[in-house]
């Protein structure tokens, strides 16, 4: 490759300079115009260099974003332990209550209204359940019917 420089004087002068001087991304394509496979050979291993680059980015921002994630993971699992156990705990003491309410509602016997109590609980919930089902289903006829209708222009 020939470069041209400034002398001390002003005047460009040319030096003869090696391609191992030149870092690859620098080079220019009539370097290797002798040999058109020289030519495809460099530019196939430049790109290869830039798609490991690429890849080991990628790599090390997924490493990165699943040490942040694990780092918080015991932490949210502690406090989800916790307040489950706080939820469970004052959801016990109500139905408690519930039930002992129930007992003195049906003449201080115990076993029905414990009973009444459950069977109370069982229907809330069956009922929450169930009414969840068929809102679920609707949205996802709903979503179908869209998704399928004829457009019009």
């Amino acid at each position: 490759m020939v470069a041209k420089r400034l002398s001390h004087n002003g005047r460009r002068r040319t030096t003869a300079r090696s391609t191992a001087d030149v870092p690859r991304s620098r080079r220019k394509s009539v370097d290797l115009a002798d040999d058109p496979m020289d030519a495809l050979a460099s530019s196939v291993a430049e790109l290869r260099d830039q798609i490991k680059g690429l890849a080991q980015v990628k790599v090390d921002q997924l490493d990165l974003a699943v040490r942040s994630r694990a780092s918080k993971l015991p932490f949210y699992g502690v406090l989800g332990v916790t307040v489950l156990s706080f939820v469970a705990a004052a959801a016990g003491f109500v139905l408690y209550a519930a039930a002992l309410g129930m007992t003195r509602l049906c003449g201080d016997r115990p076993w029905l209204g414990f009973l009444l109590t459950g069977v109370l609980v069982l229907a809330v919930f069956l009922s929450s359940a169930y009414a969840l089902h068929i809102r679920a289903r609707q949205r996802h006829r709903r979503r179908l019917e869209e998704k399928y209708a004829p457009t019009q222009a």
